[in-house]
């Protein structure tokens, strides 16, 4: 049970970082004067990535670890579906939202953000639903 209640703190953790990073910053991409645009995302990045490096290896872990011994744990099927929802996420940043944002390193670019706004949307619901979804787990099942 440990790693289910350290899975719910990086994921609520995640997806509170992802949902002001969505809706706060990325949403201010395009009032940063072009100029300074770029040195901008790179700052940005960087220090986002000190940020969220760490919770999303110990979420991945403990999904790793809580799939590995699935039968141990009530209702399993639900938390196979909770745990799941990693790998899509790790899917989306790796493959859309990382070379989104390497394109806009060299700039600001209108479709390139938008680009970016889209599958981050997709993102900022998977953490939520994944968040909300371990916490119903652990509280009320």
């Amino acid at each position: 049970m440990i790693y289910v209640l350290i899975n719910l703190v990086c994921t609520v953790f995640l997806a509170g970082v992802i949902a002001v990073t969505h809706y706060i910053t990325y949403r201010s991409f395009d009032v940063i004067s072009p100029d300074q645009f770029s040195t901008f995302h790179k700052t940005y990045t960087r220090k986002v990535g000190h940020i969220v490096f760490i919770p999303m290896w110990i979420e991945l872990g403990t999904s790793l670890i809580i799939l590995w011994n699935i039968n141990q744990f009530t209702f399993p099927i639900y938390l196979t579906f909770n745990q799941g929802l990693v790998f899509i996420i790790w899917g989306i940043t790796f493959l859309f939202i990382v070379p989104h944002h390497h394109k806009l390193s060299d700039g600001f670019d209108k479709n390139k953000h938008y680009e970016l706004m889209k599958y981050n949307r997709i993102r900022t619901v998977l953490w939520l639903l994944k968040a909300l979804s371990i916490s119903f787990y652990v509280f009320v099942i």
